[in-house]
Formats: C-alpha cells, structure tokens, sequence
C-alpha cells in the first residue's frame, strides 16, 4: 500500500514538477511577451510622442497660415468696401459725366448751327465786299488819274507863284536900296518922292495879298483833296464828283491869281523903270 502510495505520489510529484516547468515555462513566455510588449510600447510611445510633435508643429504652422489668411481676408475685405465705393463714385461720375455730354452735344450742335449761319453771312459780306473792292478799284482808279493831272497843273502854278514872289522881292529889295540911299534932307525937301515911294511900298503890299490868296487857294484845294480821299469810303461815287469839281474850280483860281500876279508885277517894273533916272 504504502509502495502504491509512493507511487502515486511520485506520480503526483512528478506532475507537479512538469506543471512548474510548464508553468515557469509559461511565465517566461510570458515575461519575455511582456518585455516585447513593454518595449513596443515605448516604441510606439516615442513614435507617437514624434507623431504629436510633428502634428503640434503642423498646427501651429497651421495657426501661423490661419491668421495670415485671416489677415489678408481682413485686407482683402477692406478693399473690397474701398471698391465698391469707388465703383458708386465712378457710376455717379460716369452719370454725370453722360448728362454733361448731353448737354455738351446739344450746345456744340447750337453752336454748329450758329457758326454755319455765320459763315453763310460772312460768305454774302464777303461777295459783296468783293464787288465793292471792285467798284472802289475803278473809282480810286479815276480818282488817282485825276490827281496825278491835278498835281502837274499845281507845278505849273507854283512855278509861276514863285517867278512873281522873286520880282516882288527883287522890287522890294531895290525900293529898301533906294530909301537908304537917300538923304534925310531930300526927303523932306522932296515929298513927292516920298509920297512916290509911299505908293511903290502900297503897290507891292497887295502883291504879298495875292500871293497869299494864291496860296489859300492852293491850301483850300488840298484840303478839298484830303476831303474827298477820306470820303471815298463811305460814298466813292460822290467823292469822285466832288474832287474833279474842286480841281477844275481850284485850276481855275489859280490860273487867273496868277495872271493878276503876272500883270501886277510887270506894270511895277515899268514904274520902276520910268522913275529909274538912269
């Protein structure tokens, strides 16, 4: 019995000890499972402490980006509210600006109008102008032939004016002589002589009077021309009448205040000439 028991508990015994080595077995699978799962945790702990670092970096470099596109939508906004205003200012503007050019094209149209009206009135001045260029061409034409015969016969006259004025002084100068050369006495002694010289001096005194009739004759009929240059302007057609009436009529005085000179002159010297005794 006691042999059964032994066997038995050897048995047992032997049980036990497999089931220690099993068991110690299993729990160095187990511990050595464990260290692996320990040390894949610390792996997957660092990677994933690696992970949160880079995914931290990631949202603050997200947050940087956020703000900056907050900041440029603030911008971008702001713009916005400036154009927006600037395009109602251009709308006012361009309105205005269209009912400006209304207006512009309705008064540039009145005044196209007015200027063609004008250039019309101005062609029609300028036809007649013309004609009367033409007609005062012809008339200034006449008017200078005229004067050009005008202004030879006042040679002629002047010429003999002057001839006169000479012996007229000629005579004076002689009758001045013969008054010095006298004596005081004789010319109390002799008043016939004096009375002789007396009207020698009133003979040649009414010659300066002709001279002077000539000569504002002469003046007249200069004026009369000046006269009759400015009014042919205004009325050529009388003008021209008017200058060949003063020039024959001025032709005319002169000619016979000449020929009173001429006949005045020469009776003085055949007085002079018979009271000479030499």
């Amino acid at each position: 019995m006691e042999l059964l028991k032994m066997s038995k508990f050897k048995l047992q015994l032997q049980a036990l000890v497999t089931e220690v080595r099993e068991l110690r077995e299993r729990e160095r699978s187990a511990s050595e499972q464990l260290r692996l799962l320990i040390q894949k945790q610390k792996q997957t702990k660092e990677e994933y402490g690696r992970k949160l670092q880079e995914l931290q970096a990631e949202f603050a470099s997200c947050n940087e980006l956020r703000q900056k596109l907050e900041r440029k939508v603030n911008y971008l906004q702001n713009d916005n509210a400036l154009l927006e205003n600037k395009q109602k200012e251009l709308k006012g503007t361009i309105q205005i600006l269209l009912q400006s050019k209304e207006s512009f094209v309705n008064a540039y149209e009145k005044t196209l109008s007015a200027k063609d009206v004008l250039i019309q009135n101005l062609i029609s001045e300028k036809e007649a102008l013309h004609s009367e260029v033409g007609s005062l061409g012809i008339i200034l034409q006449k008017i200078q032939e005229t004067v050009t015969n005008m202004n030879q016969e006042d040679k002629r006259v002047f010429s003999s004016i002057l001839e006169c004025e000479e012996r007229c002084d000629m005579i004076m100068t002689r009758e001045d002589n013969r008054t010095e050369d006298v004596p005081q006495s004789n010319i109390e002694e002799s008043p016939s002589k004096a009375s002789a010289m007396g009207s020698a001096e009133n003979t040649a005194s009414p010659l300066y009077e002709e001279y002077k009739d000539v000569a504002g004759l002469l003046q007249e009929n200069n004026n009369n021309n000046s006269c009759v240059s400015e009014a042919t302007g205004s009325e050529p057609q009388f003008a021209a009448n008017v200058l060949s009436i003063s020039v024959n009529d001025g032709k005319d005085n002169c000619k016979r205040s000449a020929q009173r000179l001429d006949s005045e002159c020469s009776t003085t010297t055949q007085a002079e000439a018979s009271e000479d005794p030499g």
